[in-house]
């Protein structure tokens, strides 16, 4: 039998973005309905703003991070207005 694999994922507000396409150098990225996925990466390939982002989820053991509009802001991260 196959071993189930789970992923966890920080769930964050789109407001921890800068704007809605920032750039994200070479952290891997997919856009959705309501914000983006990224998968964890070498914190030296992203760009300033998301430095803090990628500790927060290594912190709590994420490997992705989901960026969606519909989920509240939290206060450990910067949040912008736009």
């Amino acid at each position: 039998m196959s071993k189930v694999e789970i992923e966890q994922a920080l769930m964050l507000s789109t407001a921890h973005m800068p704007g809605p396409y920032p750039g994200f150098r070479e952290v891997r990225a997919s856009e959705h309905k309501h914000g983006w996925v990224l998968w964890v990466s070498d914190i030296a390939k992203s760009p300033e703003w998301l430095t803090p982002v990628l500790e927060e989820a290594r912190l709590n053991s994420c490997q992705i991070i989901i960026f969606d509009s519909d989920v509240e802001p939290i206060d450990q991260l910067k949040t912008w207005d736009w």
